[in-house]
């Protein structure tokens, strides 16, 4: 497997979620096809896995995206 740009006028998402002790967060960004940043987001979750809070990011990236 090997990565590789996304299509011109594409946009990628790079996606984490965190699970420490009793405390969760996801964060991301978004990267146009020159691989500048173009939205960035960071912040607390109520997810109990790093799975849950993984797809919670993931919904938050979603929601950027469908906003812009």
């Amino acid at each position: 497997m090997s990565w590789w740009f996304p299509p011109r006028g594409w946009l990628k998402f790079n996606v984490c979620g965190v699970v420490f002790e009793d405390k969760a967060g996801g964060r991301g960004v978004l990267r146009d096809e020159y691989r500048v940043a173009r939205a960035l987001f960071s912040g607390p979750s109520e997810a109990k896995d790093a799975k849950l809070a993984e797809l919670k990011s993931i919904g938050v990236a979603l929601e950027l995206y469908e906003g812009m």
